[in-house]
């Protein structure tokens, strides 16, 4: 059975062709979707199992609605997308899907009153009643939520897989938590999808629920599937590759501000049924993982199988969970740069995604030739004689001085105790980060691979921190 729990991540963004041309041109991701709304013009990329939507709100729109007015505000870019769209501007073209269904007549089914409107391309909707407007667009949501003005590029929504969406919307409603959008149900020639999206009360971050068991479409209702009349060339064009170079979302990461990641986590856990695991063995369960010294972090971690009625499960082959990472600043050691997201990102909010890359070594090295910046640990990291001795344990001597060129971090700390407390040996973890999308102490991607390991390791999160010192 193979299940995943990450529908896609969206991200809300000023000029969506700068990271659409950098996914594409310079990460391989594919166009597979497009939408063009009244409010919004939306593409959808996708990885193997990896599914990213990019957003860009219509001038004078906010979530749908032309009654509130969002104008454009500040934005913060960074040199990695803008170098992308000026190498791609020559012959670059911005696709649009037919627009949205006019409402019609209401019909009645199951006893709930419903609007029904049909898309150019024969597309047929359902939505109740109460939602029912001609500027009303399903799935839309941007990160500005009400606000008047948007503020920053941001990734703002983790779509999730749930059994049940109605339940989990109204538990939300229950616990005092804002429900944006009340369970929709629309449907198409393939099918139909229910979904609703709700907040999490943490900064702009949202979820949009998802139920696609009676649907047999490749993404959503309502995206138009985007079928070129040629192969149109990507960054694995004539390249003789053996390999994916990323499969799925191995993990999000949140930053909240000092002394909310325990609310963070109950939320969670409430909402979700999520269950809390150790980030790694020298972890404590009551107060997290604290990272002092000159890094000023607190970290905590949950994780949801959806196809687990009751807690977690030894997943199968090919299965993916959800995995959310929490972080909060410890004000006393400044700086670092958990607070400093908050304060260029203007609050709580996702701060990075992780890929998980079967091939780490290669595909840095591919993604590195196309012009993907990655940031370098501080040298003393490669250095340290215990890291070496690491290294030649699990028989990646010899790839010692690759992963330092490339700037791959090791731990092998990255697994809580085994079977009866006993250390899990012969575990370990390889990432590395990239420099920041949207500018200073913004969202960032993460390359990961796991040989067995399952939490996170203090070592790489450090040497994460002091790189990041280190370039500013």
């Amino acid at each position: 059975m193979n299940c995943t729990s990450l529908h896609h991540i969206e991200m809300c963004l000023s000029n969506s062709a700068q990271a659409f041309n950098f996914f594409t041109s310079r990460l391989g991701f594919r166009l597979v979707a497009v939408r063009d709304t009244p409010t919004c013009s939306q593409k959808v990329l996708r990885q193997q199992n990896i599914i990213l939507v990019l957003t860009q709100r219509k001038e004078g729109h906010c979530n749908g609605n032309e009654e509130n007015t969002c104008n454009n505000g500040v934005h913060f870019k960074s040199d990695i997308l803008t170098n992308t769209e000026n190498e791609m501007s020559n012959g670059s073209q911005d696709v649009h899907a037919p627009n949205c269904p006019e409402i019609g007549k209401v019909i009645e089914s199951d006893g709930v009153q419903r609007n029904e409107g049909r898309h150019s391309n024969g597309r047929h909707v359902t939505t109740p009643k109460r939602h029912a407007n001609t500027h009303e667009e399903h799935f839309t949501v941007f990160c500005c939520r009400n606000n008047s003005q948007h503020t920053i590029d941001s990734v703002f929504n983790a779509a999730v897989v749930v059994t049940n969406v109605h339940e989990v919307t109204e538990r939300v409603k229950k616990m005092g938590g804002e429900v944006i959008r009340n369970t929709t149900v629309v449907s198409d020639d393939l099918g139909q999808v229910t979904y609703s999206i709700i907040a999490t009360g943490f900064g702009n971050s949202v979820h949009t629920l998802i139920d696609k068991t009676k649907y047999t479409g490749k993404f959503l209702p309502g995206f138009t599937k985007y079928e070129p009349e040629e192969l149109e060339p990507t960054v694995l064009s004539n390249e003789d590759l053996h390999f994916p170079l990323t499969t799925h979302m191995d993990h999000i990461a949140y930053v909240c501000e000092e002394g909310q990641s325990q609310a963070f986590i109950r939320w969670y856990e409430q909402v979700f049924c999520m269950k809390r695991f150790l980030v790694n063995r020298e972890e404590n369960l009551d107060t997290g993982l604290a990272i002092e010294g000159t890094v000023g972090l607190r970290l905590r971690a949950l994780e949801y199988w959806r196809c687990s009625e009751t807690g977690l499960y030894i997943p199968s082959q090919g299965d993916t969970s959800l995995k959310i990472v929490v972080a909060e600043p410890i004000t006393s050691i400044q700086p670092n740069h958990v607070s400093q997201f908050l304060v260029h990102h203007k609050g709580p909010g996702l701060q990075h995604v992780a890929f998980h890359a079967p091939h780490l070594l290669q595909t840095v090295a591919f993604l590195s030739k196309k012009g993907v910046p990655f940031r370098k640990p501080p040298s003393e990291y490669y250095l340290h004689g215990g890291k070496r001795k690491e290294l030649e344990q699990l028989g990646l001597g010899k790839e010692a001085e690759l992963l330092q060129e490339a700037g791959v971090l090791l731990d092998t700390e990255a697994d809580p105790a085994g079977p009866d407390n006993k250390d899990v040996e012969d575990r370990y973890l390889l990432q590395i980060f990239s420099e920041p999308l949207f500018g200073p102490y913004s969202f960032f991607l993460e390359l990961i691979h796991r040989a067995g390991a399952l939490g996170f390791g203090v070592g790489n999160i450090t040497a994460l921190a002091h790189s990041i010192t280190l370039q500013q």
